[in-house]
């Protein structure tokens, strides 16, 4: 979402917020749950954008909602596919690797990313383990799936000098296919 004028980091946090509560204004009124993640952005010519991703309980939010819901400029929309591979891609996007990509006015946000609050947080676990006894490939649960892709095997070192080997990979729930 871009803005029809310049805008500075308060006002562009003023507007968010704005866009944010109509948004659950109308989920609300449209009986839906909605959910969000956006990043602010300062882009090309210091343009302040935001990006958000929104997924609701039922898909009744169209396109059009949210065009007449952002009233400060230019809305462009993409449908998310659902897959492994356009997560990694939404989120490699959402969180550049290129520090001038973040919104980095001093005092506006804290975080590099914004929720809703009724964002339900994955569940993490960590285990410690001796790497004598890794498996390259590491054994997945039941009921998931490796993501091979996540595989990262490396060593952390510590000021005082001790080093740690460590592994890092991440685990995806399968969902059951509904019944009828």
């Amino acid at each position: 979402m871009t803005y029809d004028k310049p805008v500075s980091g308060e006002e562009a946090k003023k507007y968010l917020a704005n866009f944010r509560k109509r948004l659950q204004r109308l989920a609300k009124k449209l009986d839906v749950e909605a959910k969000y993640i956006v990043v602010t952005e300062i882009g090309g010519k210091n343009k302040i954008h935001h990006h958000i991703i929104i997924h609701t309980s039922r898909n009744i939010i169209k396109i059009s909602h949210i065009r007449d819901i952002w009233k400060n400029g230019f809305v462009k929309i993409k449908l998310y596919g659902g897959t492994l591979q356009d997560a990694e891609n939404l989120a490699n996007y959402f969180i550049k690797k290129n520090r001038n990509a973040f919104y980095v006015l001093p005092n506006i946000y804290k975080k590099r990313w914004n929720s809703s609050q009724n964002l339900q947080k994955p569940q993490r676990s960590t285990a410690v383990i001796h790497h004598k006894t890794w498996k390259i490939q590491p054994k997945t649960k039941k009921g998931y799936y490796l993501d091979t892709h996540s595989i990262i095997n490396g060593f952390y070192e510590f000021d005082s000098g001790v080093e740690y080997e460590y592994q890092f990979y991440r685990l995806i729930r399968i969902k059951p296919p509904k019944s009828k």
